[in-house]
């Protein structure tokens, strides 16, 4: 199931915009979490993924693309997993504070794992 969501955090200090694009993840259902549980923890933490860019974009020139990251969230709501599946921003600083962004994440627990094969983040 695929859902039609882009969220988009405008008026960053560094002039870019953020897209924590949901309608492009890709989240596996098979008895895990519901991909809207995933949705709505990736928006809580926008402000985050928002912080990253923000604390190396500067140095770096403002790089702008997209960088995909993949993950699996145990049944108890860890993260484990984590992986840049592609990017095109470039930038191994602003991806690693995301990376552990991500890491400490916690999700509602659920019987069985969920696979998040891809979630687009859009500077």
């Amino acid at each position: 199931m695929r859902l039609a969501l882009v969220i988009l955090v405008a008026g960053t200090a560094c002039g870019a915009d953020l897209r924590a694009e949901s309608a492009r993840s890709r989240i596996g259902t098979g008895g895990g979490l519901a991909p809207d549980a995933v949705h709505a923890l990736v928006r809580a933490h926008v402000p985050e993924v928002r912080a990253c860019y923000e604390q190396f974009a500067k140095a770096e020139g403002r790089p702008m693309g997209v960088v995909r990251f993949a993950w699996t969230v145990d049944p108890s709501g860890a993260v484990t997993g984590l992986q840049v599946v592609a990017t095109t921003l470039h930038s191994s600083s602003i991806e690693g504070c995301i990376a552990d962004e991500v890491r400490r994440w916690t999700f509602p627990a659920a019987p069985r794992a969920t696979e998040v094969s891809e979630y687009p983040f859009t500077f």
